[in-house]
């Protein structure tokens, strides 16, 4: 990259400009992360440099559910209300996370050791759905989502939510918690309980029309469609799964939404 000037300015200082303001604010946000210069770019004469834009982050998507939404002891409340209907015993939160995994009718055979009948999943799905609705309103925002929002707004990347929650549900809890205006973007499930997030992943990508994205994320299917459709995925240890098993999948992994944020704006 060779340092002619633009307008006046030279390619080397456009480039210091641009890597202290989002060092300064990865620091500003996340002062216990250390900051690191990521983006390794061949130069022209054939050497490399490392440099970094803010403009190169391009976009985050954000799960909803055991993510931006601190809903797992709501969720858990729930299932339990789910697995009473049917005359099973209530779990605890770590049997849900020991157990959860997608499609949700297979989470519940793990769950039981046992196959549901039909009618038994009919069950689980209206209870479960009807319970979670009338809580919904009562679910918080995680501790450190705004401030993770904010973050990554900040650092001029644009952001949305893709959940695999009902649609018309999902907008408004976006809108009860004043997101909306900060996203480009805002996606539910508008099929079925059956619904992969891959394929919503898929039809999300192709609405932004940004293929250089990254998800945030509580679960391993986020990782796993991440991974199919072909773009980075940072797992968020604080939803639906125990970290052991989130290492597994081989993803960056963030305690915090604060830490995914910034490892999400400071990613080469």
């Amino acid at each position: 990259m060779d340092a002619v000037a633009r307008n006046g300015i030279p390619d080397q200082f456009l480039e210091s400009l641009v890597e202290i303001r989002v060092s300064e604010l990865v620091t500003a946000h996340l002062p216990q992360v250390s900051w690191s210069r990521g983006l390794r770019c061949r130069c022209r004469s054939g050497g490399h440099k490392t440099v970094l834009a803010s403009w190169l982050m391009r976009h985050v998507i954000w799960d909803w559910n055991g993510t931006l939404a601190d809903d797992l002891p709501t969720v858990v409340r729930c299932v339990n209300l789910s697995l009473d209907a049917i005359g099973e015993d209530p779990i605890l939160a770590d049997d849900y996370r020991n157990h959860y995994t997608r499609p949700v009718r297979t989470f519940y055979d793990r769950l039981l050791g046992r196959h549901l009948t039909d009618l038994e999943w009919a069950t689980i799905d209206e209870v479960f759905h009807v319970a979670y609705a009338k809580a919904a309103g009562l679910v918080p925002l995680a501790h450190d989502a705004r401030s993770a929002i904010d973050l990554v707004a900040d650092s001029e990347a644009t952001q949305s939510i893709l959940s695999m929650w009902w649609h018309d549900d999902l907008i408004t809890q976006v809108n009860r918690h004043g997101l909306a205006d900060l996203m480009v973007r805002v996606d539910g499930n508008t099929k079925d309980a059956g619904e992969t997030k891959e394929r919503l992943l898929d039809i999300h990508m192709r609405a932004i029309g940004n293929n250089r994205a990254v998800l945030i994320g509580d679960a391993v299917d986020d990782a796993l469609a991440a991974k199919r459709i072909g773009i980075d995925c940072i797992v968020y240890d604080g939803g639906s799964h125990h970290r052991d098993e989130l290492e597994e999948l081989g993803e960056p992994i963030a305690a915090s939404l604060l830490e995914a944020a910034g490892m999400a704006v400071a990613r080469s």
